[in-house]
């Protein structure tokens, strides 16, 4: 009996290696020791690069009426006050440069309503850099003017080449 007994468990354990070889054949997990392991200096972080965020803020400094004294051909003068000045910034709060930033200003009557319009670059082929602030400024004549604001209407984003290529070029 003990013989039998021997034969019946040596050949349940080879049965159990045999199966467990073939598992391990199938999942591929038999080479893995003969693979040396790769050293942690040559393991390169994965790059990730910051989405590009424009974020251009607008704000108007004064809105005022200026009133001008205009001589008379025949001697004299008058007082107008028709006219009105803006000037205001535009804050690059993006991550990237821009160019060729264009200003709505919009004219307002007494009721909000706007009266006139017009466009302005506060920023032209030059570069407005991250955290940067550049100024525009306009004046219009209409007695119905009593308000004016003032927001981004349009902007190129400059590529990281291009501004390196214009700091090359102009250093400080």
């Amino acid at each position: 009996m003990k013989s039998k007994t021997f034969v019946v468990v040596t050949g349940t354990f080879l049965i159990a290696c045999f199966g467990l070889y073939l598992i391990l054949y199938f999942l591929d997990l038999r080479g893995i020791s003969d693979q040396p392991l790769p050293e942690a200096s040559n393991i390169a972080a994965p790059v990730i690069e910051e989405a590009v965020r424009v974020s251009l803020k607008t704000r108007v400094t004064v809105c005022q009426k200026l009133t001008e004294t205009i001589p008379l051909a025949g001697g004299g003068a008058i007082k107008s006050s028709d006219l009105r000045l803006i000037e205001g910034f535009v804050r690059n709060n993006g991550n990237v440069a821009v160019q060729f930033v264009k200003v709505m200003i919009h004219w307002r009557d007494e009721n909000d309503r706007i009266v006139e319009y017009e466009e302005v670059y506060a920023v032209a082929e030059e570069h407005l850099l991250p955290g940067a602030e550049a100024s525009f400024t306009s004046s219009k004549r209409n007695s119905l003017i009593s308000r004016c604001t003032a927001k981004v209407q349009d902007w190129w984003v400059v590529s990281d080449e291009e501004v390196d290529a214009k700091s090359s070029e102009n250093p400080s």
